[in-house]
């Protein structure tokens, strides 16, 4: 297969117009070449997991219209060895609600996220909390770390 089936696709759409769709991962395969732009529908989607997308013909950045993901809180990304980039800066801001990121096993992005001289630390800077290949990159000063017994 060289894309998502339709009728899977279908599925969880209707699943999204229900409001009940609030978690989704979504797994990759060498043929594919992005990530189903179907997905940019999901508005009530409050976390997002992108797995295994390493087709040698992957697009290099995610696709701007991750911004329609409008309650996308989390973002986790993970296997996606030819990924470098993420969206535009316009998009990401437009992702007011996304407090986390997760990248994980993605040599090129994780070196290109780096706080210290990655080119795309300043897209995501502002989000709260940012984890590259399992350590925090980031724990915003609005993290509130206190522990109450």
């Amino acid at each position: 297969m060289e894309a998502f089936p339709a009728g899977v696709l279908n599925s969880i759409q209707h699943l999204n117009l229900r409001g009940s769709l609030k978690s989704l991962s979504i797994y990759g395969w060498d043929k594919l070449k992005s990530v189903p732009h179907q997905l940019q529908h999901l508005t009530a989607l409050e976390e997002l997991f992108i797995r295994s997308f390493n087709g040698e013909g992957f697009e290099e950045a995610l696709p701007d219209w991750l911004a329609n993901l409008s309650s996308l809180q989390s973002l986790h990304i993970y296997f996606c060895y030819n990924l470098k980039y993420m969206p535009s800066s316009t998009a990401i801001q437009r992702l007011s609600k996304l407090k986390q990121l997760n990248i994980w096993e993605c040599r090129h992005l994780s070196e290109n996220c780096r706080e210290d001289n990655g080119s795309e630390w300043p897209k995501i800077s502002h989000i709260l909390r940012i984890y590259i290949e399992g350590r925090y990159a980031q724990v915003s000063r609005g993290f509130n770390y206190s522990v109450t017994l």
